[in-house]
């Protein structure tokens, strides 16, 4: 089975050096793919709408090529092959494959599952993996997974696993993402993307810090 790796957009760009550097250590014996977030030129997007009057469909498409941007640049910083399609994503294995999702989701009709003002890159993630019937691996800034802000709430319990259904709270991953990990029935870990390491070490089946979301 193929496990797909989201790029966290807090990642990008001071660590994706040693993020693909971990990615390219375990894919000789793991169907690595690859999927990054928008990050910064998100933000940009995001200021831009402060401004200007852009419809919900011009800013989904904007964040989309954002994704494809920084696909390009994963690519090429970790020697990884760039696939525009789920075809091309699924046939080849000899590297990482980095997924530029642009001429696939741009593409889709808007419906229940592809609804643009909710779609965030871990809502894309979650929502490719579940079309690939691929694990996902959410590597971001934090740790996992609290039972509340630990920000806000000092003594918050970090949740080593949790059902989809009990994440009512606001966390590191987006509710819109859950919604699709119920949806595709996804495998789910998020870890500290900052620590490349323990991805190394949790494709290898070793015990690491993280937080595993149960579909249900």
């Amino acid at each position: 089975m193929a496990t797909l790796v989201k790029i966290g957009g807090s990642l990008i760009p001071a660590h994706v050096e040693p993020l693909c550097s971990s990615l390219r250590e375990v894919a000789g014996d793991h169907h690595i793919l690859v999927i990054a977030g928008g990050g910064q030129l998100v933000d940009v997007l995001r200021a831009y709408r402060k401004t200007l009057t852009l419809s919900d469909e011009t800013a989904y498409s904007m964040a989309i090529l954002a994704m494809d941007q920084h696909a390009c640049l994963v690519a090429e910083v970790g020697g990884f092959t760039m696939s525009r399609s789920l075809r091309e994503l699924m046939k080849r294995r000899t590297v990482p494959q980095v997924f530029a999702p642009s001429d696939v989701l741009l593409n889709l009709p808007i419906n229940d599952d592809i609804h643009i003002d909710r779609m965030t890159s871990d809502t894309i993630a979650a929502f490719v993996a579940g079309w690939l019937g691929a694990d996902l691996i959410i590597a971001t800034d934090t740790d996992g997974i609290y039972s509340a802000d630990p920000a806000v709430v000092p003594d918050a319990i970090f949740l080593e696993r949790v059902r989809a259904c009990d994440l009512t709270h606001p966390t590191s991953v987006d509710a819109e993402a859950v919604r699709m990990i119920r949806r595709w029935n996804v495998r789910t870990w998020v870890m500290n993307g900052t620590v490349p390491d323990r991805l190394v070490r949790y494709m290898r089946g070793q015990p690491v810090r993280g937080t595993e979301i149960m579909p249900d």
